[in-house]
């Protein structure tokens, strides 16, 4: 009977213990150049980009394989008392086309092809399938800037809530503090009751903050767990100090290097790849020539059972195709023509966004300055509401305003901060750099 309880006992925990999870763990401080590499390796955005290089990988090496030279090995049975011709399977290349004799016959027999001209068709399509796969490399590099740059931005999100959540814990102790002074003041019979009550009033609204702050806390780092690809249910701690970043360079000289984000330069490979792609239909236009070679190891016929072979040259050209290959190179350019013209939005765009966060730098600097000043002229304002509630010339009320105010004026520099360092990740970016 005990043994059946342990036993039972033992498959509860099992069943009740969590699931482990795919994710991996994450452990110990991390700093924001320890979040940016994990992302790197783990994120399953730019494992989506990777697999999309090696995608375009694949399609050049087919398409280079058609430059080289095809073999196909045939072997019918077949009875029957009518002749025939027969191809080989749909599949196989190169296509071979086979006379069945009238009576029970076998046949194997290997044929050989490779291009000697095409009028460009297949070179082009190699090109073309080259610029592809050099456009999946420029946006692997963009997905990469881009998670970067969002790792960096919800990283100084989740600083910016705990920096909060600290401001205002410091804030309560001094409400405590109110509270319990105005308590003892009120019991003497020394205060009113309503200096009493917003001193309670004030340190609710402390508490509350405090909450909110922790819980967006704990969100914004379930959201950077998850662009680290890691599990969104770690209690990272996040180690980075929260101070302003250096600022980037000159406006002028961040804008010249805009052509070298990646983004462009993907559109600058995808333009080149549609021109390719309309010259290899252009090539459809001209002679396809191809050398061929064909051996028969066992032949149909009990008439000739000696095995032969035949070599040779075949040049074709297409003369109508019902427009087939002239809207396909319309395509292509139409193609092109909008491959050209999103260049030139994805550029504008990036101007936008680099005067846009420019701008947004500079005000973060300006309010910067404010919050300091404001945060020095706080502290002289609590240092003298101390000294007059000391001196009976003040009221309570002065020294919790006077808190608050300190109070404001931190996290308005604390927000100023993480302004002024989005912008700064935000620029990186823009500019082509982590």
């Amino acid at each position: 009977m005990m043994k059946l309880a342990l036993s039972t006992l033992i498959l509860l925990l099992l069943f009740a213990s969590p699931c482990s999870s795919d994710e991996p763990a994450i452990e110990g401080p991390l700093d924001m150049k320890g979040a940016i590499e994990r992302g790197f390796q783990n994120s399953p955005r730019l494992k989506i980009a990777r697999a999309g290089v090696k995608s375009t990988q694949a399609e050049t090496g087919e398409a280079r394989s058609r430059l080289e030279p095809a073999l196909s090995v045939n072997g019918v049975y077949s009875t029957g008392d009518m002749p025939m011709l027969i191809s080989s399977a749909p599949l196989v290349m190169p296509q071979n086309i086979i006379r069945l004799e009238n009576n029970t016959s076998g046949l194997l027999n290997a044929m050989i092809m490779a291009p000697l001209y095409t009028g460009g068709t297949f070179s082009n399509s190699v090109r073309a399938r080259e610029r592809d796969e050099a456009a999946a490399s420029w946006e692997e590099k963009r997905v990469r800037l881009e998670l970067a740059m969002e790792i960096k931005t919800s990283y100084l999100q989740a600083l910016f809530l705990d920096e909060s959540r600290k401001a205002y814990e410091e804030l309560l102790a001094l409400q405590n503090e109110n509270v319990k002074r105005s308590g003892e003041l009120y019991e003497a019979g020394k205060i009113p009751l309503l200096y009493l009550l917003r001193a309670k009033n004030e340190r609710a609204a402390a508490e509350s903050s405090i909450n909110r702050l922790r819980a967006a806390f704990e969100s914004e780092r379930a959201s950077l767990m998850a662009l680290l690809g890691g599990d969104t249910r770690s209690a990272q701690e996040l180690s980075e100090a929260f101070v302003p970043w250096e600022s980037p360079g000159e406006s002028g000289a961040l804008r010249a290097s805009l052509e070298s984000h990646p983004v462009l330069l993907r559109f600058n490979e995808k333009i080149e790849a549609a021109r390719r792609e309309a010259h290899a239909v252009e090539g459809e236009y001209l002679p396809q020539v191809y050398v061929f070679g064909m051996g028969q190891a066992i032949t149909p016929t009990r008439t000739d059972p000696n095995p032969g072979y035949s070599t040779g040259i075949l040049a074709s050209v297409a003369i109508g195709d019902g427009g087939s290959r002239k809207f396909r190179r319309d395509k292509a350019l139409a193609l092109l023509e909008g491959l050209i013209a999103e260049k030139e939005a994805a550029r504008l765009t990036l101007e936008k966004e680099l005067i846009t966060a420019w701008k947004a730098m500079d005000a973060a600097d300006n309010n910067t300055k404010l919050a300091e000043a404001a945060l020095t002229e706080a502290a002289e304002v609590l240092r003298i509401a101390g000294l007059r509630y000391r001196s009976g010339k003040g009221i309570s009320l002065e020294i919790i305003d006077a808190q608050w105010s300190q109070a404001k004026a931190r996290l308005m520099r604390l927000e100023a901060i993480r302004d002024h360092n989005i912008a700064v990740a935000r620029i990186k970016y823009i500019t082509g750099t982590w």
